[in-house]
Parts: C-alpha cells; sequence; structure tokens
C-alpha cells in the first residue's frame, strides 16, 4: 500500500466516504471525549492537524482542543473505540495514512495494524457513529477523503454567456428581375459648325434698254403735215 502525503502546516476535514466527517462529538475539549462521525463541514472540532511523529507516521491533532487521536485503552482488538487525549508518548496515538487508489485514504493504526472503522452497517453510518479500529475489510467505513476547509468554498460559476436565440429564417422571396442588355450608345453625328451666311444681294434689275433717238428727217426744217386724203 501506498502512503499518503500530507500539509504539516494545514488542518484537514477527515470525510467519510460512507457520508459525514470525523468529529469530536459535542466539540468537547476534555480528555477522554469521544470521537465519531459528524456532518462534513468544516468546523474547528471537525479538523484535524498531521503532526509528523517518525517516518510517515503522524499524531492527529484536534483544532478545537489541540488533543490528539488516541485509542481507548490502547486497544489492539477488533471494536475498540477512539476518543482525544492529551499529546503523550504513546503508540495508540500513532496513525499512518495509505492509498486506497480512487477509492480514498485509509487511516492505519501504528500499534496494531488495524484501519479507523465507524461502528455500523456495511457501507453506510449514520451521523454520532462511534469511531473505533477494525480489520482492514476494504469497505466504505473505513474509507476517507482529507479536504480543506477553502474546498466548501461555494464556487463561482462561469459567467454564461447569454444564449442567442435563433431568429426564424425568413423566406426569401426572389423577384424576377428582367435583364436589359446594355447598348452601346449610339455615336451621334458630328455637327458641322454653322457656317455664317453671307446675305444674299437682292437680284438687279435688268436695265431698261436705252430708247433710240428718233430718226432725223433729212432736209431739215419742219416736215409737212400730211394731207389726209379724201
Amino acid at each position: 500500500m501506498m502512503s499518503v502525503a500530507v500539509d504539516t502546516e494545514k488542518y484537514y476535514v477527515i470525510a467519510s466516504v460512507a457520508g459525514g466527517a470525523l468529529e469530536v462529538r459535542d466539540a468537547s475539549t476534555n480528555n477522554g471525549a469521544l470521537v465519531c462521525l459528524g456532518e462534513n463541514k468544516p468546523e474547528n472540532h471537525r479538523l484535524w492537524k498531521f503532526i509528523p511523529a517518525g517516518d510517515k507516521v503522524y499524531k492527529l491533532q484536534n483544532k478545537a482542543s489541540g488533543k490528539v487521536l488516541d485509542i481507548v485503552m490502547a486497544g489492539i482488538t477488533d471494536g475498540s473505540w477512539v476518543h482525544q487525549w492529551d499529546n503523550v508518548d504513546a503508540a495508540s496515538q500513532l496513525w499512518s495514512l495509505v492509498s486506497a487508489g480512487s477509492a480514498g485514504i485509509k487511516v492505519k493504526s501504528a500499534l496494531s495494524g488495524k484501519m479507523l472503522d465507524l461502528v455500523g452497517g456495511e457501507d453506510l453510518a449514520a451521523e454520532g457513529a462511534q469511531a473505533q479500529i477494525w480489520q482492514d475489510v476494504n469497505g466504505k467505513r473505513q474509507l476517507w477523503a482529507l479536504k480543506q476547509p477553502e474546498d466548501y468554498l461555494p464556487q463561482e460559476e462561469p459567467a454564461k454567456e447569454p444564449e442567442q436565440v435563433e431568429q426564424p429564417k425568413q423566406e426569401e422571396k426572389v423577384e424576377a428581375v428582367e435583364v436589359v442588355e446594355e447598348k452601346e450608345p449610339e455615336k451621334q453625328q458630328e455637327v458641322a459648325a454653322p457656317v455664317e451666311e453671307k446675305p444674299v444681294a437682292a437680284p438687279k434689275e435688268p436695265a431698261k434698254p436705252a430708247s433710240k433717238p428718233a430718226p432725223k428727217r433729212r432736209g431739215g426744217g419742219r416736215s409737212k403735215k400730211s394731207t389726209p386724203k379724201k
């Protein structure tokens, strides 16, 4: 079995896998106060510190009383009860931690080699159940988990992004579009610059023929009047 490393400067809740946690009954500070199963909450009479007492061997000191976990009358038989007592030089106060894999840990008495156990049913134990030692039977009443007080603080959940409500898709209306071919613009005829028209002279009237001078009568003088013939 593998040993379990702990921080000897910190206090731990020794929580039972069967439910609840190890506590001094009635939060007593007296020698001989029994140790039993209480609520799984990090109160001082449920907090234990691991004091090194040899090679991977510890004494379990209660925070509220300052006393350590001990076996009544230094018992070594199955069913010997556990209580608290002043820290003295006694093997009945020595414990080691043994790994049970993913199932948890076991607390083993250095005096008898038996496991910290709870009086009660095979798997579950009710609050108030007396702590005792018993041979290793791989039962839940012999399995424990070490928790620190901060493990009991409520965990802040990461802020959730607001869920985006998917809008119903609207049917896209497809309108028929008349495609008009673009024609190249017709080239405009070049318009010649207007020619300035010169004023047209009025047509000249034909000159009247000059009147011929009357023929001169020969002989000169007045002409004789012709006498009309009768």
